[in-house]
This record gives C-alpha cells, structure tokens and sequence, in this order.
C-alpha cells in the first residue's frame, strides 16, 4: 500500500510527486534529486543535486516543460523527464 503523508511535510512531498510524477517521485529520492515544488500561486518547482539545478513545470497529464539556463525544452513522459534529469544533475 501506499502511505498517507500528512502535515505541512507531508503537503510538500505530495506537491513534489505530483511535480514529477506520482510512480516515479520514489526514483528521484533514491538517486538524490532534491524536489522543490511549486509554491502555492505558482507553476515552476526546481530539481537539484549537488549545486545544479534546473526549472520543472508540468504542463499537462504527461507533459513537462523544463528551463535549465536560457534553455527550454518540452519533455513528454515521465521515464523521459527521469532520464533528462539524470543526464543533467
């Protein structure tokens, strides 16, 4: 089963996974990419490892737009969005 998060942490882990993606939010943990979620009124999160970071913002149901410097990209899955992010951070 799936656990039940609750309280502020547990608001915010939920906003992360939703960030990324609810089936592969454990995956990012386990290679140490640190998710920041949107803040409430806002649409880009950050992803981070190390001192590298980039911008992520789900732009539909499996769609992400990610900003890393003056790039942009549109990325269309979730293993897509892991795999981009694990080349990167």
């Amino acid at each position: 089963g799936t656990a039940r998060r609750t309280g502020r942490n547990g608001m915010m882990a939920n906003r992360a996974a939703e960030l990324v993606g609810k089936s592969v939010f454990d995956f990012y943990q386990e290679v140490g990419v640190s998710i920041t979620p949107p803040e409430s009124g806002y649409e880009w999160g950050i992803l981070s490892r190390g001192n590298r970071s980039v911008s992520v913002r789900r732009s539909g149901l499996r769609s992400w737009e990610v900003r890393s410097g003056d790039r942009r990209y549109e990325i269309g899955s979730q293993l897509e969005l892991f795999a981009w992010i694990g080349d990167r951070l």
